[in-house]
């Protein structure tokens, strides 16, 4: 059950900032009217939207079974509804349920690209809030709960805009070196400026609000003894895995993109993909975990 709980987990939140990144991508990255012969953005939300959808229900699945202690319940309709109305977790889950059914109607029925594109980075901000109040920030009361609500938030939207638009970049990316068309370097080249240009702000804020969620969960009187839990190592995996991914963006923004290095940029893009999604394995795990602050 504890596979299912990390898996579910995983499978939702790669969607769900897939989704926003993505979306909010088409409008800054790759900004002007879409070539009708360029469905791939449209498959990748559905797809996103998809696995968001999967994620959720599955992770509703196994809290259903953490709740009763009875295995079959996880896939008992009763059992399953009860842990939606009657719970904080539940309703919140299916909030989400709900706006990815709006996600999946938008890539579906919307023509237009750049109302669709605008229309799922709303519903997909949305959707992306309503993990905190799943995680550990919505277990803080008072001021400081408001505090640590509002640096999961701003955590979990800046995640969306980095890792979500990795995706699309690595797509233009695989796309320029199979065409060598100029056009298609061009386009890469314009995106990953555009993408450049937002990264300085993304990453101070995944910083400041990362350490404002570090200590509501660990706090600076257990930041030593942590390192020793299993809440402190997947943290301080985590924390590498940013490292890593920030010393690629880093040579891809200095680097390989002045000089339209395409080949060295599909594979760090990848890489850097690769790496994106370890990190969110990390986090799905982090949150099975008491965290150190809980005692």
């Amino acid at each position: 059950m504890w596979d299912l709980l990390v898996g579910a987990r995983l499978l939702q939140l790669a969607g769900a900032l897939v989704l926003l990144g993505s979306s909010l991508f088409q409008l800054y990255g790759l900004p002007g009217p879409a070539s009708p012969a360029a469905r791939w953005p449209v498959r990748l939300l559905l797809a996103s939207a998809c696995m968001a959808m999967l994620g959720t229900f599955l992770w509703v699945m196994a809290e259903t079974v953490l709740f009763s202690g009875d295995p079959a319940d996880g896939t008992n309709p009763a059992a399953v509804w009860l842990v939606f109305s009657e719970t904080r977790f539940g309703r919140a889950c299916l909030l989400r349920m709900g706006l990815l059914l709006a996600a999946i109607a938008v890539s579906c029925l919307m023509r237009r690209a750049q109302v669709h594109w605008v229309l799922q980075s709303l519903i997909a901000g949305v959707i992306v809030a309503t993990f905190a109040w799943t995680g550990h920030g919505a277990a803080s009361p008072g001021w400081p709960g408001m505090l640590h609500l509002g640096g999961d938030l701003l955590h979990l939207w800046t995640a969306g805009i980095w890792l979500g638009a990795l995706l699309p970049l690595a797509i233009l990316a695989v796309n320029a070196r199979a065409t060598g068309s100029a056009a298609d370097i061009a386009t890469l080249s314009q995106a990953l400026r555009r993408f450049s240009g937002i990264g300085t702000a993304v990453v101070a804020v995944l910083v400041l609000s990362g350490l404002v969620n570090t200590w509501f969960t660990v706090g600076i009187e257990n930041a030593a003894a942590s390192a020793r839990t299993a809440y402190g190592m997947t943290l301080l995996l985590k924390l590498g895995l940013f490292l890593l991914m920030l010393m690629l963006a880093v040579a891809n923004r200095c680097w390989l993109a002045p000089r339209l290095q395409v080949r060295g940029l599909q594979l760090s893009i990848l890489t850097e993909a690769g790496l994106g999604m370890l990190l969110l394995l990390a986090v799905s795990l982090l949150g099975t975990l008491p965290p150190p602050s809980s005692g």
